[in-house]
């Protein structure tokens, strides 16, 4: 729902403020804004949880501009240190140091994910995402 400009500027933008990238919030959006979105998005994914809540669309802007992801509760134990790994460089606060996408999918987490290695671990992520989905909606 956004509309790019010359230059690589995005003119508009909307969402939950759940998603928006700190560079969003101060007002520059650039095309690393959808990296960390969808930071948000995987974060969420394997931990049924938001990196950054509160109870106001202030409270979560402030959070996601001052605080670091965390992985620390009891979830992130089962959870890679290669994947933990990406997505703090997917979330990275300044923009400019922030992975581009080539860059995600090129990861080592990506290209064990996607490896003979892990084809036998599929069933326990599918598993667990669809757990840990159905967690976030009953919250």
């Amino acid at each position: 729902m956004s509309k790019w400009k010359s230059g690589g500027e995005i003119h508009t933008s909307s969402g939950s403020p759940y998603y928006l990238a700190p560079e969003v919030i101060n007002g520059v959006k650039t095309t690393k804004s959808d990296i960390w979105s969808i930071g948000v998005l995987l974060y969420t994914l394997l931990s049924g949880n938001l990196p950054f809540v509160g109870d106001s669309h202030e409270s979560i802007q402030e959070k996601a501009l001052e605080d670091d992801i965390s992985f620390d509760t009891r979830i992130w134990t089962n959870i890679s240190r290669e994947v933990r790994e990406l997505l703090q460089l997917m979330m990275e606060k300044d923009y400019t140091e922030r992975v581009t996408a080539k860059q995600c999918l090129s990861h080592e987490w990506f290209a064990y994910a996607l490896s003979d290695k892990c084809k036998n671990k599929s069933q326990v992520i599918k598993d667990s995402v669809a757990s840990n989905m159905y967690a976030f909606i009953k919250k």
